[in-house]
């Protein structure tokens, strides 16, 4: 993770997604501007935050892992989205790994110089309730997603992590983001191909989106 000093590049994301509304009084909040590279952590299970986050940039994967290693995918996300409000309204670590699918960028508001202004703020509870709302319902969503046939969630997660239409992800972080075998994700990868959805570029392991 880097700070990013652009104050220009800041305000911008202020007011494209109408942050500074979430809170009563936002010229008293302090915020940072950050990135995070691809395949880098934001948030690792377990572990305590020391900051919020609106993700304004980029798109991220949140999940966590079995006992025997294995990832289980909650959501994949793209802005506007709002990270911590569970673990600082419950003061537990995070239960989820997040991380970064691509370069992404977000607007850090540091608990520990902000903690006695949002501990008052009432409008910033608000906004935290809506949250968690929202992402209720999400996973709802998701959990009725589960009986959606595994060839399905790998069309979307393809056009989600696709740049340019061009896939050069890694297949096996592909199969266990999704939850499937290598082996069941290639027959589902050559059956995209054959249906003229993907096309297999020069370089291997390499597709490209049609």
């Amino acid at each position: 993770m880097k700070k990013i000093n652009d104050k220009k590049l800041l305000a911008k994301y202020i007011s494209k997604y109408k942050i500074s509304e979430c809170f009563s009084d936002f010229k008293m909040i302090k915020t940072e501007l950050v990135q995070y590279e691809k395949g880098e952590f934001i948030y690792m299970e377990g572990n305590k935050i020391k900051d919020l986050l609106f993700f304004v940039d980029g798109r991220i994967e949140i999940y966590n892992l079995s006992r025997n290693g294995n990832g289980f995918t909650i959501a994949y996300c793209e802005p506007l989205g709002f990270l911590g409000d569970m673990e600082y309204l419950a003061e537990i670590p995070t239960p989820n790994n997040v991380e970064a699918l691509t370069t992404v960028t977000c607007i850090a508001i540091p608990l520990k110089a902000n903690k006695h202004i949002l501990e008052n703020d009432i409008k910033f509870y608000k906004f935290l309730s809506k949250t968690l709302v929202n992402k209720t319902l999400g996973l709802s969503q998701s959990i009725c997603n589960e009986k959606v046939p595994s060839i399905e969630k790998l069309k979307s997660y393809l056009e989600l992590i696709g740049k340019n239409h061009i896939i050069d992800t890694n297949l096996n972080e592909i199969a266990q983001s999704i939850g499937i075998s290598y082996r069941q994700l290639m027959r589902h990868m050559n059956r995209l191909c054959e249906a003229g959805y993907l096309s297999k570029g020069e370089k291997k392991g390499v597709y490209i989106m049609k």
